[in-house]
């Protein structure tokens, strides 16, 4: 429900369903060849996904300010990490700075708010779901 929300209220069409409207299959994300070559946007989402995950459960919604010094910090070791890895071999996407500018994007306090009111939404939709029922969220495609 996370990354819906975040997909959704953040626009993302490479995240993690917008994968999977694409043609991916849940088996790729483990795969590491598929997995190097992941857009940068899904790895994006990943990185505000844990930091909105952790905040919804604990319900410890921190100040705004903090919320983006937690995403930059998050976001900044993913850029160290994808410079130090640049040169290793195996398989690995190249990507140019108009990818890597995703790694910039913060987060709207009016997207986070969003983003929590969706969640909320989606986990009392589910709360009353009764067994052997779904919950279909349908993904905005391209």
């Amino acid at each position: 429900m996370t990354h819906y929300a975040v997909e959704v209220e953040t626009g993302c069409q490479d995240g993690f369903f917008g994968l999977l409207s694409q043609g991916w299959d849940i088996a790729d994300f483990g795969s590491p060849e598929k997995r190097a070559r992941m857009p940068l946007q899904a790895l994006w989402v990943e990185h505000i996904v844990g930091i909105i995950w952790r905040e919804f459960v604990t319900r410890q919604h921190s100040p705004y300010y903090d919320f983006v010094l937690t995403a930059e910090a998050s976001l900044s070791a993913l850029r160290e990490s994808l410079d130090r890895h640049a040169a290793r071999q195996g398989p690995r996407a190249l990507y140019s700075e108009e990818d890597r500018s995703i790694l910039t994007r913060q987060v709207s306090e009016n997207e986070r708010t969003k983003i929590m009111a969706l969640i909320g939404s989606l986990a009392a939709r589910w709360a009353q779901t009764t067994p052997g029922e779904v919950l279909e969220l349908v993904f905005p495609g391209k």
